[in-house]
């Protein structure tokens, strides 16, 4: 598993991924010449287009190559000032994020709060306690819908709300764990991820150090205590 020597590289990285990948889009196709283009395939040419506008897309599909390079040379000024505004983002939510102390303790109830016409649904509760003393609580928006995993849909609504500062301090973990049921499911490109199962938290907090306790109630519920 690839080791990031300058994390916060990788953060501002993962967080411009859209701009990075359209100025790379338009840098492929400037430099190639018209033939090499019209020979592309056609998936070849569905990943170019997801980072094309509408109307450059409809230019490249009908072969309009010269028009097309015309327009993104013209384009490319405005994609360069979107990339740099982006990354100016990205490094302010960095820095914010990593203001904060890591987490001491925290629990997440997790709680079954009736159904609607999808099925029962839950929230989750989450109270942090972090390592210079201060305190946060959070009560996560409601889940919705059906056919995914609801109770670690809740979690994560409460994780990206109170505890992104666990990617900063923890992310060479992530990175260099061997465990693809951490890696690949709980956390993905800087953001906790959604309907994935209560095992993939667990074994994430447990990668991270923390000491897990898990209690299932009798109505279903289920509360995460983490601590260090």
């Amino acid at each position: 598993m690839e080791t990031i020597k300058n994390y916060k590289q990788y953060f501002i990285n993962n967080k411009t991924f859209k701009e990075n990948q359209t100025i790379k889009t338009i840098n492929t196709i400037l430099k190639h010449n018209k033939s090499d283009i019209k020979k592309l395939e056609q998936w070849e040419k569905s990943r170019l287009v997801e980072y094309l506008t509408e109307n450059q897309t409809k230019l490249l599909y009908d072969n309009k190559i010269k028009e097309l390079k015309a327009l993104l040379k013209k384009y490319k000024i405005k994609a360069l000032e979107k990339q740099k505004q982006a990354k100016i983002k990205a490094l302010e939510e960095y820095n914010t994020i990593k203001q904060l102390k890591d987490i001491k303790e925290a629990t997440f109830e997790i709680e079954w709060t009736g159904k609607n016409i999808y099925g029962y649904q839950c929230k989750c509760i989450a109270k942090i306690k972090y390592k210079n003393g201060s305190y946060k609580y959070y009560e996560s928006e409601r889940t919705n819908g059906c056919g995914y995993d609801k109770s670690s849909t809740a979690l994560s609504y409460a994780l990206n709300n109170t505890a992104k500062i666990l990617l900063i301090k923890h992310g060479n973990k992530i990175l260099k764990d061997t465990n693809k049921h951490y890696n690949y499911y709980a956390c993905e490109n800087m953001y906790f991820s959604y309907g994935v199962g209560l095992s993939s938290y667990i074994t994430m907090f447990k990668n991270m150090g923390y000491k897990v306790q898990e209690l299932y109630h009798h109505n279903e519920d289920t509360t995460i205590i983490i601590s260090k």
